[in-house]
């Protein structure tokens, strides 16, 4: 899409590139992808609209999903019997060999690991992808200043990160006693769902949290991947990908901006923040090599 001067990014750029990365990591075959890729969905609508008897999908979605993930984790269980059979280099062969406390793992163990590396290596990473190419093309200065000084593009990486956060919050918490934040009383027992996005932009966190600055002195000062014991394994992974596919941008396309009149800005609703598609008009670098 190099030589089109247009692209609808999700699509051919951010969506693909993380489930080839991923699926390589895995081991599941790349041809698979299509059909991955739509389990993938299935699992991200099941974490967007609940589960169980809370759950905001209709009946007949509910049991089309229901199915989707059945036949997502026989999938897995097929990866699993034929990586028994002829080992590879990839993290199911190794779930198959490895051992935990003197016991290999369970396929039922390993299909959940699986499945939860796939869900996390993928869709987030395209949010952070497409929102990190709609700040480019928002903010040609931007661009201008990572040009001149690409040291700054793990800065703009955190920035994005920090400003929409793909996951916008997971965790419930329970008020064990009466609380006050900021003047807002919380009884005990109320029921809260955190939004790691909300701290984000605590005026707290860092000055002017509304803006991207390439100057702040802790620019991965953010939850976007939580913290601590509940950071996202993935993390390291999944900057590597947006640092690089940034730098990529910046050598291959000149003049980025949204396409006129094509874009809605339609989101995932819920926990999650992405947008669904993303139309880009652009002018090919000189230098730039197909993609």
């Amino acid at each position: 899409w190099i030589d089109r001067g247009e692209v609808e990014f999700v699509t051919e750029f951010a969506a693909p590139l993380p489930q080839a990365v991923i699926s390589t990591i895995l081991g599941f075959p790349l041809e698979d992808m299509p059909m991955t890729k739509k389990w993938e969905e299935a699992q991200v609508r099941r974490f967007v609209y609940g589960f169980g008897p809370k759950s905001q999908m209709e009946d007949p979605d509910e049991e089309d999903n229901a199915r989707a993930l059945v036949a997502f984790n026989r999938y897995i269980q097929e990866q699993i019997d034929e990586k028994r059979r002829n080992p590879k280099d990839d993290m199911i062969t190794f779930l198959t060999q490895v051992e935990y406390q003197g016991k290999p793992l369970a396929d039922g163990d390993i299909i959940s690991v699986v499945s939860g590396m796939h869900i996390g290596g993928n869709e987030t990473t395209q949010y952070a992808l497409t929102s990190e190419a709609m700040l480019l093309a928002q903010h040609p200065e931007i661009v201008e200043e990572l040009r001149a000084d690409r040291s700054k593009v793990r800065f703009f990486v955190e920035e994005a990160l920090r400003l929409y956060a793909p996951t916008q919050g997971l965790s419930g918490r329970m008020v064990a006693r009466d609380t006050e934040i900021r003047g807002v009383k919380i009884p005990a027992g109320s029921l809260l769902h955190l939004r790691w996005a909300a701290a984000n932009r605590d005026p707290e966190l860092c000055e002017a949290p509304d803006e991207i600055r390439l100057d702040r002195k802790s620019p991965g000062k953010h939850l976007t991947f939580s913290i601590r014991p509940r950071g996202c394994p993935g993390a390291g992974l999944s900057r590597l990908e947006q640092n690089i596919a940034v730098d990529v941008m910046l050598d291959r396309i000149d003049e980025l901006k949204l396409a006129t009149a094509k874009n809605d800005f339609k989101h995932q609703p819920g926990i999650m923040l992405g947008l669904y598609e993303l139309h880009l008009e652009f002018t090919k670098a000189r230098e730039a090599v197909p993609a």
